[in-house]
């Protein structure tokens, strides 16, 4: 399907509300939900590191409350980037994703009580695939 711009593969069971520059979802089991950001799709056309694509997918996700991320998933090199981290903020754990392909950067958070952070599982493994196989329907301006 394609969304604001962003070309979803995703599980059947996920429901996906599009906004300007972020796409909301929700799995029929309802523990959490994953945002998707094109906010910052520009942010990195000259190139960019996992430091930089770091940066801002911490910059997505943080809200006052943050505790440093913690299990941080760094893969590939140049220009396909795939990372990411995970955080408690407040009563909340977030684990957040970036995908940077073709010069563009695609962010990700999904985001649970902490309360039932161990239920999640499922939906912290499909979350992790949707934003794997994300990309923009439309090369970078």
């Amino acid at each position: 399907m394609k969304l604001a711009g962003v070309n979803i593969v995703a599980p059947v069971a996920w429901t996906f509300y599009p906004f300007d520059q972020l796409i909301l979802a929700r799995r029929d089991t309802a523990v959490g939900s994953l945002q998707l950001s094109t906010a910052f799709r520009q942010d990195l056309a000259g190139g960019a590191s996992h430091a930089d694509c770091l940066s801002l997918a911490q910059q997505f996700a943080v809200s006052d409350g943050t505790n440093e991320p913690f299990d941080i998933v760094k893969a590939g090199e140049g220009d396909t980037l795939f990372g990411a981290f995970s955080l408690t903020v407040s009563e909340d754990f977030k684990r957040a994703w970036y995908r940077y392909s073709k010069r563009q950067l695609i962010l990700g958070v999904y985001t649970c009580p902490q309360s039932r952070s161990s239920e999640a599982g499922v939906e912290l493994k499909e979350a992790e695939q949707i934003i794997r196989a994300s990309d923009y329907a439309t090369p970078s301006i």
